[in-house]
């Protein structure tokens, strides 16, 4: 194969399920991947990262609220150009470079309520760990 390959799942499709609840729903979808992967890098770190910074791609723009609602934290969204000096200044406060280094750039999206989105969250783990466990047999 030449292209990568996606595998979606989707659930409670009706005839009834219109285009953009669809995309809703691959937004969500999205946003709770990247929330996991913050909470297992956390973990492995044991401290709560200093920043969540989307630094661009297909729909970074939509999926940065959507974030910012699941992590109920706020989410840093990077400029256009702005991924690179995401990442210079992430890296600085990292090694401890903290007085001479400007701030993130871009706009910060406030922290949402995770609570409307919690039930779809946890039907979406559910069906992540279903396919994890047929796919690793």
């Amino acid at each position: 194969l030449t292209t990568p390959l996606l595998t979606i799942a989707t659930c409670g499709l009706t005839p009834a399920t219109s285009p953009d609840q669809v995309r809703r729903a691959l937004l969500e979808s999205h946003a709770f991947s990247v929330a996991g992967n913050v909470e297992d890098l956390e973990r492995a770190l044991g401290r709560r990262a200093v920043a969540v910074v989307i630094t661009g791609g297909a729909g970074a723009v939509e999926v940065a609220p959507v974030l910012a609602q699941v992590l109920a934290r706020d989410v840093h969204l990077a400029d256009d150009g702005g991924a690179a000096a995401a990442g210079t200044v992430l890296v600085a406060k990292a090694v401890g470079a903290h007085g001479h280094v400007p701030g993130l750039p871009g706009r910060v999206l406030a922290a949402g309520d995770p609570g409307p989105l919690a039930e779809r969250r946890g039907r979406w783990s559910e069906v992540t760990e279903a396919l994890r466990s047929a796919l690793s047999k």
